[in-house]
C-alpha cells in the first residue's frame, strides 16, 4: 500500500504535470483514450494472439472508453484476462466527484488468483496512479508498465453498487402499474440495464427481461400481469453491460419487495360471547379497476370452518372490495368482515376455527380485475370463548332470586320495579296484592331493548278476579329478530331478543311468574333488583344510588331499602311512559355460511341465527306471527297502530285501569 507521503507527492506532481497544460483533466483535450476492446476483463488472450503491453504508454491522464469498457476493475483479474499475460488493476474504490483527484495503487497480477502463497498475491508489482471522477465517466492518471506483457485492465460491464427503488402501485387512468427506478448517473451511448421482474424471488418465464438504453432509468411492470401472481412478493432485479460486451454484465442487484394481493390484518382473532362483534379486516395492496366508468367490484365470499352450530358466525356470507375503496395515500383499499361469537347460552366450551374465504372471481371488468381471479385470502384461526350467563327468577309473592345470590328474597310492596337495565335494555315488573293482602304478586312485565317495548300485562282487573290470561302488547312495530311465542291456551309466553335475552312469563289466576336469562355481553353492565353482572362479591344488593345494602337470604329476608331504590314513579315507569326513540334499527345478524352434504353453498342469515337450544323454553308454543296491538293511543305512539292481527282476547269482564291506591283500598275492606 502506498504511505500517506507518497500519496501527496504523487498528488503534486501530477497537479504541477497538470498545470503544464490545462486544470481540469475532465475536459476532452485534457485526456486521451484507451479504447482497445482486448483490455476488457470480458476478453482473454490466446496463442496466437499478440499479449498487450503498456511500457511505452506516455504518462498522462486517460479514460478507457466504451469498447473496453468504462472503468478500471477494483477486483483483481485473473492472469491472461484484459488482452496480456499480467492485468493491472486498481486497488481501492472510486472517488466521488466531491472527492476530487484521488491517489490509488494500481496493482499487477502475475500469479493465478489471490490465494497465490507470494507476499502480495495479485499485487507483486504496484504503482501509483491518479483518479478523479468526471460525473458521467473517470479519468486516470497512468504511468508505463516497468516490463512486459503488463497493461492496463477495464471493466467489461459497468460498476454498478446501488440497488433499484421499487415503487407503486401507481394508478393511471384505468390501469397502474409498478416501477423499477435505476440509480446511475453516469452516461454511455453503449451503457445498458436488464430489468427481471421477480415473484417471491423468481422470474416468471411468461414475463421477459426489458432491457434500457442509455439515458433511460426506469421500467414498468403492467399491474395486468400479476395474474396468477397475487400473494407475492413483487420485486425486480438488475444488471448493467456494455452492449459492446453483450456476454459479460454485472452481478444483479434486487430492490426491496411489495407485497401484493389481499391480507388479513389480524391474523388471530379471539373473541368472547360477551363481545358483540370483533371485525376481520381484509386489505387489498392493489387497487380494483376496471374499463369501463362505473363502480367495480370484487365478490369475497365467506366460509366458517367449524362446528355446524356455527358458533362463530359472519354477519353476512357476502362483502365487496370496489374500485371506490382505493386509498392512493395509503396505497390500499380494505373491508371489514364482522364476526361474532353467537350467544347459544349454553356453556359447551371454548372453540377454535378458522375463517375462510373461497376463491375471488371477477365479473368481467377488463385485465386489471381479471388480476384477481383464482385467487384466495388466507384463512384467520378463531378462538371463540364460551362465556357464563345469568338468570333471575321473580316466583309468586314474589320470592326474588337474583344473579349472584344463592337464596331468595322477598319484595312486599305495590308499584313498578326495574328488575334489570343497561343503556340498550330495561325489564319492570308490576306488582299488587295477592294472599289477602299480606304480600305482592307480579301482574305485569314490561321488556325494553331499543325501541322495542313489549307489555306483559294482566294487572287490569278487579282485585281478586280471575284474568283469562294476561294481554300481550307492543308500543310498534318490533325489529326482526325479536320473537315472541305463547302457548295455546296463552298461559306461557316468552320473548326471545336480538341481544340474547330472553324472557319467560308464566300466568297463574292471580299472579305471574317472571323468569329472565341475561346475555353474557351484560357482563360488567346489568343491574337492578335482579342484581349485578360484574362479578364481584357481596355487591348484589346495590341500589340505584350506587351504595350497597347487606346481602341475605330466606324467608325472613325482606330488604326493603334496596328494593324500593328500584321503584320507579309514574313518570319514568315503563307502564306509563316511553323512553325517547333511539331510531337505532342495529340487529345483530348471524349467517351461517357453509356447505351442505351436496357440497352446494348454504347461507342462512337471520337476526337470531340457527340456534337450536334456548335457556327459556316454551314447550309447543309457536311463534306469534301477526302485529300485536299497541297499547299507544295512535297520536301518542311511536308510529301508526297496524291492524289486529294475531293475539289472544282477554274474554271475562271489562277491566278497569291499574291503580295502586284503589287496591290499597280494597285490602283494607277484604282485610
Amino acid at each position: 500500500m502506498l504511505s500517506l507521503a507518497t500519496r501527496a507527492l504523487f498528488i503534486l506532481s501530477v497537479l504541477a504535470v497538470g498545470t503544464e497544460s490545462i486544470s481540469d483533466p475532465c475536459s476532452p483535450e485534457a485526456h486521451g483514450e484507451l479504447n482497445q476492446k482486448e483490455r476488457s476483463t470480458g476478453y482473454t488472450v490466446q496463442y496466437p494472439a499478440t499479449p498487450l503491453c503498456d511500457i511505452s504508454l506516455q504518462p498522462g491522464w486517460y479514460r478507457f472508453t466504451s469498447a473496453a469498457g468504462g472503468m478500471m476493475p477494483e477486483i483483481c483479474p485473473s492472469r491472461l484476462q484484459c488482452g496480456t499475460v499480467a492485468p493491472v488493476w486498481m486497488n481501492g474504490s472510486h472517488p466521488s466527484v466531491a472527492d476530487g483527484m484521488v491517489s490509488r495503487q494500481a496493482c499487477a497480477n502475475f500469479h493465478s488468483d489471490a490465494s497465490s502463497s507470494t507476499a502480495h498475491p495479485c499485487c507483486e508489482h504496484s504503482v501509483h496512479i491518479g483518479v478523479k471522477n468526471c460525473g458521467d465517466f473517470y479519468v486516470y492518471y497512468l504511468q508505463p508498465t516497468p516490463t512486459c506483457p503488463v497493461a492496463y485492465c477495464a471493466e467489461a460491464f459497468p460498476q454498478i453498487d446501488t440497488d433499484p427503488v421499487l415503487s407503486g402501485p401507481k394508478v393511471v387512468g384505468r390501469s397502474f402499474h409498478f416501477s423499477c427506478r435505476i440509480n446511475y448517473p453516469a452516461h454511455d451511448p453503449d451503457l445498458a440495464f436488464e430489468v427481471l421482474w421477480t415473484f417471491d424471488g423468481q422470474p416468471d418465464p411468461n414475463i421477459p427481461a426489458q432491457t434500457l438504453r442509455d439515458p433511460a432509468r426506469e421500467a414498468q411492470l403492467d399491474g395486468a400481469l400479476l395474474q396468477g401472481h397475487l400473494g407475492t412478493n413483487v420485486g425486480c432485479q438488475i444488471r448493467a453491460r456494455y452492449m459492446t460486451h453483450v456476454n459479460m454484465s454485472s452481478p444483479w442487484l434486487k430492490s426491496q419487495t411489495y407485497w401484493a394481493g389481499i391480507r388479513e390484518q389480524q391474523t388471530h382473532v379471539t373473541i368472547s360471547e360477551k363481545e358483540e362483534t370483533k371485525n376481520v379486516t381484509l386489505v387489498s395492496t392493489i387497487p380494483i379497476l376496471c374499463d369501463h366508468d362505473a363502480v367495480c367490484c370484487l365478490t369475497l365470499k365467506v366460509d366458517v370452518d367449524g362446528p355446524r352450530d356455527n358458533v362463530v358466525t359472519a354477519h353476512a356470507c357476502v362483502y365487496e372490495l370496489c374500485s371506490e375503496d382505493w386509498d392512493p395515500a395509503r396505497q390500499e383499499a380494505r373491508v371489514d368482515v364482522p364476526i361474532t361469537a353467537s350467544k347459544d347460552q349454553i356453556l359447551d366450551g371454548d372453540k377454535d376455527l378458522m375463517l375462510a374465504f373461497e376463491d375471488i372471481l371477477s365479473s368481467g371488468g377488463g385485465p386489471y380485475l381479471r388480476a384477481f381471479d383464482g385467487f384466495r385470502p388466507g384463512n384467520v384461526p378463531v378462538d371463540a370463548v364460551d362465556a357464563d350467563t345469568k338468570s333471575c327468577s321473580w316466583i309468586a309473592d314474589p320470592h326474588v332470586h337474583a344473579m349472584n345470590l344463592l337464596g331468595t328474597f322477598g319484595l312486599y310492596k305495590v308499584g313498578d320495579y326495574t328488575m334489570i337495565e343497561n343503556p340498550n335494555r330495561h325489564m319492570e315488573a308490576r306488582t299488587w296484592p295477592c294472599n289477602e293482602g299480606r304480600a305482592t304478586c307480579i301482574c305485569g312485565v314490561t321488556i325494553r331493548e331499543k325501541d322495542d317495548v313489549i307489555r306483559i300485562n294482566q294487572c287490569d282487573q278487579p282485585f281478586g278476579g280471575h284474568h283469562t290470561s294476561p294481554t300481550v302488547r307492543v308500543a310498534s312495530g318490533l325489529r326482526e329478530g325479536t320473537v315472541i311465542r305463547r302457548s295455546t291456551d296463552g298461559n306461557q309466553i316468552t320473548v326471545y331478543l336480538p341481544s340474547g335475552m330472553e324472557v319467560k312469563v308464566e300466568a297463574a289466576p292471580t299472579a305471574l311468574n317472571a323468569y329472565l336469562t341475561v346475555p353474557s355481553s351484560d357482563a360488567g353492565g346489568a343491574r337492578g333488583i335482579c342484581g349485578t353482572f360484574d362479578g364481584i362479591s357481596g355487591n348484589e344488593f346495590t341500589r340505584r344510588d350506587g351504595g350497597t345494602e347487606s346481602e341475605c337470604s330466606g324467608d325472613l329476608c325482606v330488604p326493603e331499602r334496596f328494593t324500593e331504590s328500584w321503584k320507579n314513579p309514574p313518570n319514568s315507569s315503563l307502564f306509563e311512559t316511553l323512553p325517547p326513540r333511539t331510531d337505532d334499527m342495529y340487529v345483530p345478524r348471524f349467517c351461517s355460511c357453509d356447505k351442505d352434504v351436496q357440497g352446494q353453498p348454504r347461507i342462512n342469515c337471520t337476526a337470531r341465527g340457527d340456534i337450536p337450544r334456548h335457556t327459556l323454553k316454551c314447550s309447543g308454543c309457536p311463534e306469534v306471527q301477526g302485529p300485536l296491538p299497541s297499547f299507544m293511543d295512535p297520536a301518542q305512539a311511536w308510529s301508526r297502530r297496524r291492524s289486529a292481527g294475531l293475539y289472544y282476547v282477554d274474554l271475562d269482564q271489562p277491566d278497569p285501569a291499574f291503580d295502586v291506591q284503589s287496591f290499597r283500598e280494597a285490602v283494607k275492606a277484604t282485610g
